[in-house]
């Protein structure tokens, strides 16, 4: 199908690979563009970009539009926002899906200033409405909001977890679109070093199992039994706001509208009210438990079982159940 009038999605490659969330945006795109009976294609910027437009191709990409350059191997919004702005402008996408990571983010609000087009942040899902306009939903206090972005092309963020990769078929065909890219002689910006954050939260979003806490935990010394308890089922720990404000825990392990998206096979959730901005980050997880001494705490209406107990009381034991030497 043709590259013109379809829906987009921004692939970021990060140190030579794609970013989940940009295959999980092609699965989602893919069901989009087939109710609109419009093309797929995918934006990939970067270098020696070859083996990543082949799988973005068999990951439901119809064509792949390629700009190649060593200077474009780091995402660098003074490069990248032009550039897309420039392909926006040649081909005019209906629809244009970007990841909510830091450069996804920079690159489509400041693409959307550039062309007047309306952006819609962080939504959780969409659809098609009988006028062929995108509907997005977004979470909000008590529930959720529809959106309806004004202009073309429309413009929105997901955040990575909350769809799902697409199985690749390896057989499908789809086309290579080369996009020309000059440097400009003298960069406004220079890049003097690249670091790696260092941090226990890394892989939240493709962690399977999932120990989470919330307000409930109580105090600093509580906490360290949300820490063991993921320790002693090799999991990883997630928290609400609450936690993060109190310094017990990294701000980038909170969960949710303002942190991080999840979609682990076992989600248990300690000491968590469940309210709509925590919920949002936690995508249908295979088995959802709660404990919370609270019968009528929300999170148990979200839960598969619940515990209505202390949690003091309830993981000392499971602990040392789990532990090694533990009867387990």
């Amino acid at each position: 199908m043709s590259v013109e009038n379809g829906l987009w999605v921004f692939a970021q490659a990060v140190e030579g690979k794609l970013l989940p969330v940009s295959l999980e945006l092609l699965g989602e795109g893919r069901r989009l563009a087939d109710r609109l009976d419009v093309g797929l294609s995918a934006i990939l910027i970067g270098h020696n970009l070859q083996p990543l437009a082949l799988e973005l191709i068999a990951c439901g990409a119809d064509n792949v539009l390629v700009a190649d350059h060593a200077k474009l191997y780091h995402y660098r919004g003074e490069l990248y926002i032009p550039l897309v702005e420039k392909m926006i402008l040649r081909y005019r996408p209906e629809i244009f899906l970007f990841g909510a990571t830091q450069g996804g983010k920079d690159l489509a609000a400041a693409t959307a200033a550039r062309i007047g087009a309306g952006l819609t942040a962080h939504c959780v899902a969409f659809e098609i409405d009988e006028h062929k306009v995108l509907k997005q939903l977004v979470p909000a206090f008590g529930g959720h909001c529809v959106f309806r972005s004004q202009g073309n092309p429309q413009m929105a963020t997901v955040a990575p977890g909350v769809f799902t990769i697409p199985e690749p078929d390896y057989e499908r065909q789809g086309k290579i679109i080369e996009i020309d890219f000059s440097p400009p002689a003298e960069p406004a910006t220079k890049i003097v070093e690249f670091k790696t954050e260092k941090g226990s939260a890394g892989g939240l979003e493709e962690a399977e199992v999932i120990v989470a806490g919330g307000a409930g935990v109580g105090n600093a010394e509580n906490w360290q039994l949300i820490e063991k308890l993921a320790h002693a089922l090799n999991a990883a720990v997630g928290a609400t706001r609450p936690p993060v404000d109190e310094g017990w825990v990294e701000e980038e392990k909170m969960i949710g509208q303002s942190g991080r998206n999840v979609r682990p096979k076992l989600y248990l959730a300690v000491g968590i009210s469940g309210d709509q901005l925590h919920l949002s980050g936690v995508q249908n997880p295979e088995l959802f438990i709660a404990i919370n001494k609270d019968p009528k705490a929300n999170i148990f209406k979200h839960a598969h079982f619940g515990v209505v107990e202390d949690l003091t009381k309830i993981l000392p034991p499971l602990i040392e159940l789990l532990s090694p030497g533990g009867d387990n």
